[in-house]
C-alpha cells in the first residue's frame, strides 16, 4: 500500500508537463467573431443608408423637377411676345425664383448664356459640405432635363433649360452618413470592450477554478473555490468544494489506516524482538555457560579423546557466542532496545558513536537541536531509520568522508509543528541532479514516512554535497530523562 503511494509520489515528480493546446484561444474566437460582427453590421448600415438614400434623392429630384418645369412652363407662355431677353427673363421671375435641385438656364437666340442682373446664372446654392467624387457618383442617377422655347417680339428665339441637380441632396445625405457610421464603428468598438471585458471576467473565474484544481492535484486537499459571483458556475464550484472535503476526508482515512498499520507494525516488531530477547536469549546463555562449564570440567584430563572433545566444546560455545550476536542484531534490527527510554537525539548519538567506531576515517558531526524529547515511538523510529540508512549509504556507496546530520523542529505548517532530520555528505551522490532511486531500505524508510503524512526527499547532488531529508509532523512530544546511574531508565510527563 505504501509501496505504491511512493510510485505514486515518483510519477508526480516525473510527469510531463501539459503540452500546449494548439489553435486559436476561445478569447480571441470570440474577439474576431465581434470584430466581424461589428464589421458586417457596419457594411449592412452602409449599404442601407446607400440604397435608401439613392431612392430618396431619385424621390426628392423628381418631385423638385416636376414643381419647377410646371411653374416655369406656365411662366413661359407669360414670356412669349418679350421685347428682349432681359424682359423674357424678368416675366420668367428668373432673378427672385429659387428652386432645390434644379438648375435654370436661360439661353439667348445666339445660344449664349445670358447673365441675370444680381450677377448669377442661378440662385439656391446649398451650402452644405461637398461630398467626395466617389459618394456623388454611388448616388447620383440619370439627370432630367427638359428646354422651353420662348420666342421674343423680333420673332428670335430664347431658350429656357431645366436640369435636374442632386448635389445639395447628396450632400444632406453625405452629412448623415458622416455622422451614422462613425457611431456604427463606436457602438461595435464599445460592444467589443465590454465583451472583452466580460470574457475577462468569466476567464478570471476559470482561471480559479483551474488553480484550485492544480493545488488538488498537488495534494493540497485543503482547497477551496470561493464563490464566483456567477451563478452560472455556481455548480461548479459546490462540486469541486465537495469533490475537496471527500478526497480530504478519504486521505485522513488513509492516513490514519497507514498510521494504524504502521503502529501495528511496529508492536509486531517489538514484541518479536522481545520474544527472541526473552525466550531465546535464556536459553543461548544457559547453552553457552553449560559448555563452558563442561569445558572447565573436563580441562584436567588429557587423553586424546577428551582433548578432540574439548575441541567440539569449543567449538559449540563459538557457535552459540555467534548465535548471541546475531540474535542481538536481528533484536536491534527489528526495534532498537532503548527507543522510546531515551531522548531521540540520544538514541541518534548513540548510533552515531557506533559507527564512528567501525569507520574511524569519516567525520561524522551530530547537530541535534530538539531538545531531550521523544515525539512517539513511530516517529522516533522513523527518524532513527533514516539516520540509519541514509549514513550506512553515504560510508558505502557515496564513499563520504564528511558527514553532518541536523535534528530540528521546522517552521509549523497548517497549525502542526514538524520534525526536519537532514543528512548532508560529501560522497557521490546521483549524478546531476537526478534524484537517487530508493533501494529496498530507502523504500521501507519511504513507506513509514508517508504513512505518517511526512515528507521524504531522495538524495540529490547540490552544491553543498549530496543531501537528503524527511520532515515529519509532530502529534506528540514528551521530555524523557537520560538513564539514571543504576541503568534504570525513567520517563517523566
Amino acid at each position: 500500500m505504501a509501496i505504491s503511494g511512493l510510485d505514486d509520489a515518483d510519477r508526480h515528480e516525473a510527469r510531463p508537463a501539459p503540452a500546449l493546446r494548439r489553435g486559436m484561444t476561445f478569447k480571441r474566437q470570440v474577439t474576431i467573431a465581434l470584430v466581424a460582427f461589428g464589421v458586417a453590421v457596419w457594411a449592412l448600415v452602409a449599404i442601407g443608408l446607400v440604397l435608401n438614400a439613392r431612392i430618396a434623392v431619385r424621390e426628392e429630384i423628381e418631385s423638385s423637377f416636376d414643381i419647377a418645369a410646371l411653374f416655369l412652363e406656365t411662366r413661359s407662355r407669360d414670356a412669349v411676345g418679350a421685347p428682349d431677353i432681359a424682359a423674357a427673363a424678368e416675366a420668367l421671375g428668373l432673378s427672385g425664383m429659387s428652386t432645390r435641385h434644379v438648375r435654370k438656364t436661360l439661353y439667348d437666340p445666339s445660344g449664349a448664356v445670358f447673365t441675370a442682373p444680381d450677377g448669377t446664372a442661378d440662385a439656391g446654392e446649398d451650402d452644405e459640405a461637398a461630398p467626395p467624387t466617389w459618394f456623388q457618383r454611388l448616388l447620383d442617377g440619370e439627370h432630367l432635363r427638359s428646354e422651353y422655347p420662348i420666342t421674343l417680339a423680333d420673332g428670335r428665339i430664347a431658350t429656357l433649360v431645366l436640369v435636374s441637380d442632386s448635389e445639395d441632396e447628396i450632400a444632406e445625405v453625405w452629412a448623415d452618413f458622416r455622422f451614422i457610421l462613425p457611431v456604427t464603428v463606436a457602438y461595435s468598438v464599445v460592444l467589443l470592450g465590454a465583451a472583452i471585458l466580460v470574457l475577462n471576467h468569466v476567464f478570471g473565474r476559470l482561471r480559479a477554478v483551474a488553480d484550485g484544481m492544480q493545488r488538488l492535484g498537488d495534494g493540497g486537499l485543503d482547497a477551496r473555490l470561493s464563490d464566483l459571483h456567477i451563478p452560472e458556475l455556481a455548480f461548479i464550484v459546490e462540486r469541486f468544494n465537495d469533490l475537496a472535503e471527500r478526497l480530504g476526508e478519504r486521505d485522513a482515512e488513509n492516513r490514519h489506516l497507514n498510521r494504524r498499520l504502521l503502529v501495528i507494525q511496529d508492536e509486531e516488531r517489538r514484541r518479536i524482538a522481545y520474544d527472541l530477547h526473552d525466550e531465546l536469549g535464556p536459553y543461548l546463555f544457559g547453552v553457552r555457560a553449560t559448555t563452558e562449564s563442561l569445558g572447565r570440567a573436563i580441562a584436567a584430563l588429557e587423553t586424546a579423546h577428551i582433548r578432540h572433545l574439548r575441541e567440539g566444546l569449543d567449538s559449540l560455545a563459538d557457535l552459540t557466542q555467534s548465535i548471541q550476536s546475531r540474535t542481538r542484531k536481528l533484536v536491534s534490527a527489528l526495534r532498537p532496545m532503548s527507543l522510546g527510554e531515551v531522548p531521540l537525539a540520544e538514541l541518534v548519538s548513540d548510533f552515531v558513536d557506533t559507527v564512528g567506531r567501525f569507520a574511524p576515517e569519516a567525520e561524522i558531526r551530530l547537530d541535534a537541536r530538539i531538545g531531550d524529547a521523544s515525539f512517539g515511538e513511530a516517529v522516533d523510529l522513523t527518524v532513527f531509520r533514516f539516520v540509519q540508512e541514509s549514513l550506512m549509504n553515504a560510508l558505502r556507496h557515496g564513499g563520504a568522508r564528511q558527514i553532518e546530520i541536523r535534528l530540528a523542529e521546522g517552521p509549523a505548517e497548517n497549525g502542526r509543528a514538524r520534525l526536519v532530520a537532514r543528512i548532508t555528505d560529501d560522497g557521490a551522490g546521483p549524478p546531476g541532479d537526478v534524484p537517487a532511486r530508493p533501494g529496498y531500505g530507502l523504500t521501507g524508510l519511504a513507506e513509514r514516512v508517508l504513512a505518517l503524512a511526512g515528507e521524504w526527499s531522495p538524495p540529490r547532488s547540490t552544491p553543498a554535497g549530496t543531501v537528503t531529508e524527511i520532515v515529519l509532523p509532530i502529534e506528540h512530544r514528551a521530555p524523557v530523562r537520560a538513564a539514571l546511574s543504576d541503568g534504570e531508565p525513567e520517563e517523566t510527563a
